[in-house]
């Protein structure tokens, strides 16, 4: 009878979470090994928000794909458990469960209300030891690697502990989110080993919406670059950017310091323009630049400060001048570049950019992405160029991108329109190389870790340090 009104109460509340709230059932004892054995996957802690419940499923017939439907369901005794399972947005995740002699970690999905059913959506073996994500991935359910599953354009997801990293911590960080420690912030993701493990989004944002990247953008002008010295269209970067813009009435007067100016120093903001985003005086800041006809006319005609190649100074009008070196080098519009030789191969289209007055590209910024195709970019540089089996983005280049070409602070340098720092998380340095946009755009890559980090948001003109601390909590989740 208890199981039979325990259905009923879910069935007419359309809500697992809820109904369990409702129950009144005297609290029993639980066992801390989540089980399965005679098709009975039995659960003895399932955490519901704050509420704690012992739930049992049973496995039922089904062609397409391995259900399990409620068997029945009580409220838990008040305890800890190192690994609790979770219900959350209709998915039920089990990070460990044993079956005969062996652990095993399972996500479900809420797929039928009556009777309420739960869909295996991935699952395997725990290893016992720390997950090595050298060895080849394996999607348990498809058995796809994860070239094969690049293939297919789309993200599977795991349970963080399937890669050894500690969910309970994750849970930590989405909580903070929600009550108000962080503000702000529109998405967060996290992708290890090939997988995604977290995802949360906030202020109407999800996973289909598309968020203006601001300078993030300049990352991936900084790809198309490299792509176009991969494809022979440039030779290489030491080539002096007026061979490029010579259409450009003004550069024919530049001064012979000028006419040295490389495509290296514009990716490492060097140009020795006197242009500084930094210094609102200075002639090159970008907010003097958005109001011009030709954005590239713009930076072609600010007087020289320093001779290039010798001082770092962040300049959005030279990334922009970029995107005028490649149309020309190219022949094509960057922005059809960008989708024949990047965006097409890693299955990216839901995105668009935006335009200068003139017609051309805007490569300085305000691409709009959405967070999971960000993750994708994030992690083709982690992947050293590799997409799918095929090298989209030569391993030369992901190395000179994110080497120490410039010295910004201690630990902390500039690449290729990339950053690198190393940092020390739960007492540990790790090193990570990544982009960042005004408003809280970040992309994260920490290869010592296999992990790509996702973040969004609408702190304009304001400090990261909420994007930094979240990003530490979730590298201290896989330490």
């Amino acid at each position: 009878m208890q199981a039979k009104r325990i259905r009923s109460g879910l069935l007419a509340s359309h809500c697992l979470a809820v109904i369990l709230g409702l129950l009144f059932m005297p609290p029993q004892p639980y066992a801390q090994q989540a089980t399965f054995s005679d098709k009975i996957l039995h659960l003895p802690l399932v955490a519901v928000g704050d509420d704690q419940y012992t739930v049992s499923l049973e496995q039922v017939l089904s062609e397409q794909q391995i259900l399990f439907q409620l068997r029945e369901a009580e409220p838990a005794a008040p305890t800890i458990s190192d690994d609790p399972s979770t219900y959350s947005d209709s998915y039920l995740s089990v990070p460990s469960y044993q079956a005969a002699s062996d652990n095993y970690w399972a996500q479900l999905k809420l797929v039928n209300e009556e009777p309420i059913q739960f869909a295996l959506v991935s699952g395997g073996p725990l290893s016992p030891e720390p997950y090595d994500c050298s060895s080849p991935l394996i999607d348990p359910i498809n058995n796809s690697t994860t070239a094969q599953l690049q293939q297919s354009g789309a993200w599977k997801t795991a349970v963080p502990e399937q890669v050894g990293v500690d969910s309970q911590l994750l849970a930590i960080i989405t909580s903070q989110l929600n009550d108000g420690t962080y503000t702000g912030i529109d998405s967060v993701l996290a992708v290890k080993c090939g997988f995604l493990i977290y995802e949360q989004y906030f202020n109407g944002y999800h996973s289909n919406a598309v968020h203006d990247l601001r300078s993030t953008t300049k990352s991936i002008t900084s790809g198309l670059v490299g792509i176009a010295i991969d494809k022979g269209f440039i030779e290489n970067v030491d080539l002096p950017v007026a061979q490029f813009l010579a259409d450009y009435p003004q550069v024919e007067f530049w001064t012979d310091s000028q006419q040295e100016m490389t495509i290296e120093d514009l990716l490492t903001m060097r140009s020795g323009q006197d242009c500084n985003d930094s210094e609102t005086r200075s002639p090159g800041n970008e907010q003097f630049m958005y109001p011009r006809y030709n954005w590239i006319q713009f930076f072609t005609e600010l007087p020289a400060l320093h001779p290039p190649g010798t001082v770092y100074s962040y300049c959005t009008a030279g990334v922009v001048a970029l995107g005028g070196v490649l149309d020309s080098a190219t022949g094509l519009r960057t922005d059809f570049f960008a989708q024949k030789y990047l965006f097409d191969e890693l299955q990216i289209s839901n995105y668009h950019w935006e335009y200068m007055p003139s017609g051309h590209v805007d490569t300085g910024g305000h691409i709009h992405m959405t967070p999971r195709d960000m993750a994708k970019f994030g992690q083709l540089y982690l992947q050293r160029g590799r997409w799918a089996s095929k090298q989209l983005i030569s391993e030369q280049w992901i190395e000179r991108t994110n080497g120490q070409q410039v010295v910004l602070n201690e630990d902390w340098y500039y690449g290729y329109l990339w950053r690198e720092r190393t940092f020390e998380i739960s007492e540990v340095p790790v090193t990570y190389f990544y982009t960042q946009g005004n408003g809280g755009q970040f992309i994260y890559v920490v290869p010592e870790l296999d992990m790509v980090i996702v973040l969004t948001g609408s702190n304009y003109n304001q400090s990261a340090i909420q994007v930094f601390n979240i990003k530490n909590d979730i590298i201290a989740a896989d330490l």
